[in-house]
């Protein structure tokens, strides 16, 4: 019997189990099948095969050829004896969702769908969505096949049901169409053109009458009015998009200093582009590499440099706490912006002297980490340097790794080794300088 709100896969099966299950399907991907994983297929919002062709410098046929090759082994190991807990779990979760729901529920499911996967670093409610391939996400809706069709079905049955039509009849034949109780009058409200007595609109109003024509007059003058505020709306919107291409990334994402709405937000002297082991991955967000050391892994505050403080959202004299995959953590800027402690993160990812670890904040605000272990004995200097920049897919040429670098640290077009050093000089990438003159 399907359960009402949330499924409960504890019931048979304890939830981590079914996480950690989950979590190692994909684990120890190379760089570039770890980001189409990432960005492709357990993304609500993939990114575009050309965007992930250009940061790695390869052809675009590359990218579909290893996100052809994810897919075959995701659906092999769906089918798989090892994920037959985890099907049992999408069963529920289908009979949670219904015909239709809202992501949320997707979301709220399960507690373990909050939780991060830190293979593919991204939350675990996404993986399922990808596990479901006959849903859609469409406008925050979760659609078992086309949405237009449902809603249009909707509509054919409200306005074929007998009058007087109450909002308690039309709910319940909204849920005759599979779409649970619960959720039946938000989705009445989002189905566009549909009009129910008593579900609180009020009929249109006839504007009243006056004589010599002042009615048509008085139509003309709102008409004036509504264009007049228009071409002022337009005229905001269009100074809004100008001002928000001055600003740093962090204030761009809707956060203000440390994440505060509404503030002018701190300029530090570099821009995160141009500051030290900072680099633009994959996913189209700057990271900072980390490069580990005994102290951060006693506990010893982590400095931040202030071009990446200041793209997270801080200023001096703030402090933020933000959620990470091992709990909270917090950012504080006095003397100079930290992390005041890494110790329980280093601890989670296994992490020992000399790795890195690379950190950014997602659009959520939440802190994301990677852990990569320190290049071994005997590799060469380009591989090294890549690995630097959080690039871990073997082979490639030096030109090649000149480009996946030059990308990486915000450069476009054609970019000369020259070019290349003067700006890692200008970065003070002083280890990636000395791998590749």
């Amino acid at each position: 019997m399907g359960c009402p709100g949330r499924c409960d896969p504890r019931a048979e099966r304890p939830a981590e189990s079914v996480h950690a299950l989950v979590d190692g399907a994909f684990a120890n991907l190379e760089d570039k099948s770890w980001a189409i994983a990432q960005n492709r297929l357990f993304s609500d919002e993939p990114a575009t095969v050309e965007a992930l062709a250009k940061l790695f410098a390869v052809q675009p046929e590359v990218i579909r050829e290893l996100e052809g090759d994810l897919r075959l082994r995701f659906s092999a190991w769906l089918g798989s004896e090892e994920a037959a807990p985890y099907r049992e779990h999408l069963a529920e979760v289908k009979r949670v969702l219904g015909k239709a729901a809202p992501k949320a529920r997707l979301i709220t499911a399960a507690d373990w769908h909050s939780l991060e996967l830190h293979s593919l670093d991204v939350p675990a409610w996404q993986f399922v969505l990808a596990s479901l391939p006959e849903y859609h996400l469409v406008d925050e809706w979760l659609v078992e096949g086309d949405i237009a069709e449902l809603r249009h079905h909707t509509r054919d049955v409200i306005s074929g049901a007998k009058p007087p039509l109450t909002m308690t009849k039309a709910l319940a034949l909204v849920t005759s169409l599979g779409i649970h109780p619960e959720v039946s009058k938000e989705w009445l409200e989002n189905v566009p053109q549909l009009r129910i007595l008593g579900a609180g609109q009020r009929p249109p109003q006839r504007p009243p009458q006056r004589a010599n024509g002042s009615a048509t007059k008085a139509k003309g003058s709102e008409r004036a009015k509504s264009a007049d505020r228009a071409e002022k709306t337009q005229k905001a919107e269009k100074a809004e998009r100008a001002e928000k291409a001055e600003r740093p990334a962090a204030d761009a994402r809707g956060r203000g200093p440390d994440g505060e709405p509404g503030k002018s937000p701190f300029r530090p002297l570099k821009d995160v582009s141009l500051t030290r082991r900072c680099f633009r991955q994959p996913d189209g967000r700057w990271w900072l590499r980390i490069d580990v050391t005994p102290e951060h892994i006693q506990g010893a505050e982590c400095p931040l440099p202030s071009g990446f403080a200041a793209y997270l959202g801080m200023s001096p004299g703030g402090s933020r706490t933000v959620n990470s995959a091992v709990g909270e953590l917090t950012l504080s800027w006095q003397e100079r912006p930290v992390v005041e402690s890494l110790r329980t993160l280093l601890t989670d990812v296994g992490a020992k002297q000399g790795s890195y670890l690379f950190l950014t904040l997602s659009d959520e605000g939440v802190l994301r980490a990677r852990h990569l272990p320190a290049a071994g004995k005997g590799v060469e200097a380009t591989a090294q340097a890549l690995r630097l920049v959080g690039y871990t897919a073997p082979g490639g040429t030096p030109e090649q790794a000149g480009r996946v670098i030059a990308t990486r640290v915000g450069m476009t077009g054609q970019v000369s080794l020259p070019d290349l050093l003067s700006r890692l000089r200008e970065r003070g990438d002083r280890d990636l300088l000395s791998l590749l003159a």
